[in-house]
């Protein structure tokens, strides 16, 4: 299923149980926090697991990838790339695996924080619901729980767009288009 799918399902899911739910019932807060740790838990120590099957498999074959700048670095930059970031680098299977599995877990560490601070300070229950399921489900469809729990062969690099791979093409002078015909 697509992640976007899968997301707004939660989302729809999340909302419909809390309408269903006494939100001001101590005891109802208390379940939900239960829920929210629970689920976080079992997902940190899923990505643990992965980190440890990663290094007891340890594959040194070498891939090779164009780094890829965030949405947010393009913003700050204005657009402008720099040289070193349109580098291709060359790594192998195991590293890149573990500096995934590492951004998903700061990742999970932030999500922690944001969850506090809009749980104690705020007094926010409803989005426990939510971010209690998003992060299993999010392991769930991650090439690296493929590839490590479920044995299945992944492509690496993940989520690349196509622009993103090295560009072998880039040397090949491109095609003029005929100019448009104004009235």
């Amino acid at each position: 299923m697509n992640p976007l799918v899968s997301n707004i399902g939660v989302m729809l899911l999340s909302n419909y149980v809390c309408k269903k739910l006494d939100m001001t019932d101590p005891q109802i807060i208390n379940y939900l926090r239960i829920f929210y740790v629970t689920f976080n838990v079992l997902t940190y120590l899923t990505y643990q697991y992965i980190k440890m099957k990663i290094s007891k498999k340890n594959d040194l074959k070498t891939i090779k990838y164009q780094n890829q700048k965030s949405p947010m670095q393009m913003l700050l930059k204005g657009g402008a790339s720099d040289e070193n970031e349109e580098a291709v680098i060359t790594t192998t299977v195991v590293q890149y695996d573990l500096e995934q599995v590492e951004s998903l877990i700061k990742g999970m560490y932030t999500s922690w924080l944001m969850m506090g601070g809009m749980h104690f300070y705020m007094k926010y229950t409803q989005p426990m619901v939510m971010q209690g399921i998003s992060p299993i489900k999010s392991v769930l469809e991650h090439p690296l729980f493929n590839a490590y729990v479920l044995g299945k062969e992944v492509e690496r690099p993940f989520g690349q767009t196509p622009s993103a791979a090295p560009k072998e093409e880039s040397k090949k002078p491109k095609k003029k288009l005929p100019a448009a015909k104004k009235d």
